[in-house]
């Protein structure tokens, strides 16, 4: 991003954070975008939640293969693969 451009787009950051708060906190917006809105405010705040994938392991299964199954499921979620053996 060129220097200007992010230098402009901090210095609305105060701003839009109040945008963001007021539209978490007006009932009469649509649910959707309140919970958008408190989301992206948590999200700044503590950083992105984790994600966990949950995964059954036998210990006698060679390396190799646990690693081929791992790539299955992540390509089964639409991850793309990363891992190489």
């Amino acid at each position: 991003m060129p220097r200007g451009l992010r230098e402009a787009a901090m210095a609305e950051t105060p701003e839009m954070l109040k945008v963001l708060v007021k539209i978490a906190k007006d009932e009469k917006a649509p649910p959707s975008a309140r919970v958008s809105a408190a989301e992206s405010v948590i999200s700044r705040a503590y950083g992105k939640a984790p994600q966990s994938m949950d995964m059954n392991v036998n210990v006698n299964q060679s390396i190799g293969d646990f690693i081929q199954h791992a790539q299955s499921l992540g390509a089964a979620k639409g991850t793309p693969s990363k891992v190489r053996h």
